[in-house]
């Protein structure tokens, strides 16, 4: 798609559309008032926004800045669906959004194995090889598609997603399967992330990070018949002290279901994949018995309470 060259002094809608994506990357400054004026704050952002991405920090957004915003520019766009007319509307997106994701921005483990400069696609472990400030942090593979699901999802470490550091790096690579609470101190679990990125996306109005699930106002209910689980429902797997892993269903067809999970897979990214049922009944705590890649795990599953959402 041709975006003009927008520079100081600018004004219309490419501006207000600039403004709303620089609203959404990680900023040290204050957001913006999505006014369509290119003046002083506006250029601020942009030449910050330049420097982040190892471009000329000169304040014109022309192709190559256009090129490093296309990823916030495609979550402006999502965050401009209006609210589903219904329920079976609303899981109809869910699970598509869910899909577009990783097919667009997930690394397919047959893939050649990251970094790729010129991809969004997230590899949240690896780095891009070149240091980007003086502490020697690299930018994060898919950094910018990954910090667009942190701050739609109103998460607050959404600023460090963009760039990962060497001290970082080295420690995914020697602790792969590391518990949440070593792994959280680098960046924070986005599995769940991601399931309310997926949801705010398809225009339920939940409220920011963290999901709203067993507290005083839920969005969000316990689902303990399996007949009840329909698309667009998620599961957390170990969620009891456990490793915490969310995912969307996509299908389910008897006990077998198809999902779309976040930090997950060798590169922690967005794939696709296949679950069971190893129990049909819940436990005390409502939790089924799952068959996952790790084994067999206690399984929570949860669906919007639409009256709520919609």
């Amino acid at each position: 798609m041709f975006r003009p060259l927008l520079r100081y002094g600018n004004q219309g809608d490419g501006v207000q559309l600039l403004q709303q994506a620089l609203n959404l990357a990680p900023s040290q400054q204050p957001r913006l008032s999505v006014d369509g004026i290119f003046g002083g704050k506006t250029h601020g952002r942009v030449t910050e926004f330049q420097g982040q991405n190892q471009l000329v920090a000169d304040g014109l957004v022309g192709d190559k800045t256009h090129a490093a915003l296309q990823a916030l520019y495609d979550e402006v766009a999502k965050l401009a669906l209006p609210t589903p007319p219904g329920e079976q509307a609303a899981r109809d997106r869910i699970v598509n959004l869910a899909r577009t994701a990783a097919q667009v921005l997930g690394w397919p483990e047959s893939a050649p194995p990251p970094p790729d400069p010129t991809s969004q696609r997230i590899a949240c472990r690896i780095g891009l090889g070149v240091p980007v400030n003086a502490k020697g942090d690299q930018a994060r593979q898919g950094g910018v598609a990954l910090t667009g699901i942190y701050a739609t999802a109103g998460h607050p470490e959404a600023a460090k997603s963009l760039t990962i550091s060497e001290e970082s790096i080295k420690f995914f690579k020697a602790n792969p399967n590391a518990p949440p609470k070593l792994k959280n101190a680098h960046l924070a679990d986005w599995c769940g992330v991601f399931c309310l990125y997926i949801y705010k996306t398809a225009g339920l109005k939940m409220s920011p990070w963290p999901l709203k699930i067993r507290v005083k106002e839920p969005e969000m209910k316990p689902v303990v018949r399996i007949k009840d689980i329909r698309p667009g429902d998620l599961c957390m797997v170990s969620p009891f002290g456990g490793r915490n892993h969310h995912f969307l269903i996509a299908d389910i067809n008897g006990f077998e279901m198809k999902s779309v999970d976040g930090n997950a897979g060798i590169h922690s990214s967005i794939i696709k994949r296949g679950y069971s049922f190893a129990s049909t009944t819940p436990d005390k705590f409502g939790a089924f018995q799952v068959r996952t890649p790790q084994g067999i795990e206690p399984g929570v599953f949860a669906s919007p309470i639409w009256e709520k959402v919609l």
